[in-house]
């Protein structure tokens, strides 16, 4: 009968021994650090992601919640985490989907320079309403301290404000048709882009996702790294999805008669757009981005790079219209009736 009992006893103890909860972790490459472009990521002493590339989010594995694990970044083709390039340890609290976004710099000479770090976010699975998407963003572009987006669609509603460096806003929730959202520095009236959020098209309906911005806003003080982009992050994983930027078309008209003016060179925000163009021609709609500042200058036909141009305007145009610009006027003072070369 003891022995009875105590196995009875032992199967009634074993009944109520709690079985770990799971919950999915999915890792996201933020850093464009050049040292960090191909990683390895250890979770204690298992490598996990093999050569995990900048812009690349992982499949979402099952973890147990509750404990504490190691998070080991360690450069490519890692054997084991002694040599790692960074370690923290994180615990994930129920069994909900978790997102880390590895963002920062290792390298010195990046300007900020952000020591390199994990974040981990809780993650949505999906919108709460049928035909709707939801969707959060993330701040991983170290020069950017602080950014507002905005849904200008329609009229302007302000989606996130002063979301910073490695945070993640919340999330958003809307129906699933095309939009076009403005991104600007925190604070101020200074537009980094305008993109289109078109849910519709790229068949985001009755999902959730994040949308990580990565990169650098000023390229020429951080070793001419990537530039700044804004991409979708699956749950499922793999590369992000380049998010697009929103366009507005612009034709240019060379109506200067001066006939040492005969032909010009037009240059779009320092780009040549327009070789040689002739007086009383015109070129085809160009593509430009909406929204931002935008810079229209002419020169010599002999020119080498816009600094040569002779006159320049600047103006910000407005998503999903064309515009015409067209040079008047005269160069030389002398030639009566004298009107200066103008943009109109």
């Amino acid at each position: 009968m003891k022995i009875i009992a105590s196995l009875i006893v032992v199967l009634f103890a074993s009944t109520f021994i709690a079985t770990p909860q799971q919950a999915t972790l999915q890792f996201v490459h933020c850093s464009a650090d050049s040292a960090l472009n191909t990683v390895d990521i250890w979770v204690d002493t298992t490598k996990v992601f093999d050569d995990f590339n900048f812009r690349t989010s992982s499949s979402p594995i099952l973890m147990d919640t509750g404990l504490s694990m190691e998070i080991s970044i360690c450069a490519s083709n890692s054997n084991d985490t002694s040599n790692s390039l960074f370690k923290d340890s994180i615990i994930l609290t129920n069994s909900s989907r978790y997102q880390v976004f590895l963002a920062g710099n290792i390298t010195q000479g990046y300007t900020p320079f952000y020591d390199l770090q994990l974040s981990l976010n809780e993650a949505e699975s999906t919108p709460s309403l049928i035909e709707h998407s939801a969707f959060a963003f993330y701040n991983g572009a170290s020069d950017l301290d602080s950014i507002d987006i905005s849904d200008i669609t329609a009229s302007i509603t302000q989606l996130v404000a002063d979301l910073k460096f490695s945070q993640l806003s919340h999330y958003n929730e809307i129906e699933a048709f095309n939009y076009v959202f403005r991104i600007q520095k925190g604070g101020n009236t200074d537009v980094i882009r305008e993109l289109k959020f078109f849910l519709g098209d790229q068949q985001l309906m009755d999902s959730a996702f994040t949308v990580a911005i990565t990169g650098f806003d000023n390229r020429s003080v951080n070793y001419n790294g990537p530039a700044l982009g804004f991409h979708i992050v699956r749950n499922y994983g793999g590369l992000f999805i380049p998010l697009d930027n929103a366009l507005t078309q612009i034709q240019i008209i060379n109506n200067v008669p001066e006939k040492s003016l005969g032909s010009l060179d037009f240059y779009i925000n320092g780009n040549l757009s327009a070789d040689n163009l002739k007086f009383r021609s015109s070129t085809g709609y160009i593509n430009v981005a909406s929204g931002r500042a935008m810079e229209l200058s002419a020169a010599n036909s002999s020119s080498s790079n816009s600094n040569d141009s002779i006159v320049r305007i600047e103006s910000q145009l407005e998503y999903g219209k064309e515009y015409t610009f067209i040079l008047n006027g005269l160069q030389d003072s002398n030639i009566s009736p004298y009107r200066p070369l103008t943009f109109t």
